[in-house]
């Protein structure tokens, strides 16, 4: 078997150093965020440890899903609302990145998805009961014929998100919360990869919402 013999170029190795010189220098390789500090996560996991369980967190926004998806079927009877994956839990954002708090992500969806015409009123009603919820911020995505995408983001962390693109998507996430069976004294966060939501329904197809 021959094998090709390759040249050894001075100027090409020159090059490719500089170059990895120049995006070392520039902030391109740059060492992992540790996140929050020891004393920022001790603070905040006191600050979980004073609010509402994970496990409650999910029940009232989960409500509000329910609710979103009971509305829509209203306006739309067409609509056939299921859970393409099970509630499932990921980490905290900072400063709760470094303690065991979990936010918990679901989600329905509907296709065919609803008609153009009732989708105004789908959106008006949305936002109806995401402020029974809390107070929310509106964040409008793009709108036009089959692309609307809307997000109201409680000032508590949790955020439900409708869009109406190829199918009908109702979605939600909760605050950072400890769930039930974390003590209230550990701080730190140890699962990477998602965990499913032990308390939360299996996906099941309903007609008019519902896990």
């Amino acid at each position: 078997m021959k094998y090709q013999q390759t040249r050894f170029r001075p100027r090409f190795f020159a090059a490719a150093t500089a170059i990895m010189l120049s995006a070392t220098s520039c902030g391109l390789l740059k060492e992992p965020d540790p996140g929050t500090s020891p004393a920022g996560t001790a603070e905040a996991a006191r600050l979980l440890a004073q609010l509402p369980s994970l496990e409650e967190t999910e029940a009232a926004v989960n409500t509000v899903l329910l609710q979103m998806a009971a509305i829509g079927t209203e306006l739309s009877p067409g609509l056939s609302w299921v859970s393409k994956t099970a509630p499932y839990r990921i980490g905290c954002d900072k400063p709760f990145d470094n303690t065991n708090g979990e936010k918990t992500i679901m989600s329905m969806h509907s296709s065919p998805p609803m008609p153009d015409d009732d989708w105004p009123a789908f959106r008006v009603k949305s936002q109806e009961i995401a402020e029974s919820y809390g107070k929310i911020e509106v964040i409008y995505g793009d709108e036009g014929k089959g692309r609307d995408k809307v997000n109201f983001r409680s000032d508590d962390g949790a955020g439900f998100n409708i869009s109406n693109q190829g199918e009908t998507v109702i979605s939600a996430g909760t605050p950072c919360r400890l769930p039930e069976h974390v003590g209230k004294d550990q701080v730190t966060y140890t699962p990477i990869v998602p965990t499913t939501a032990t308390t939360a329904p299996q996906p099941t197809t309903t007609t008019g919402g519902g896990w």
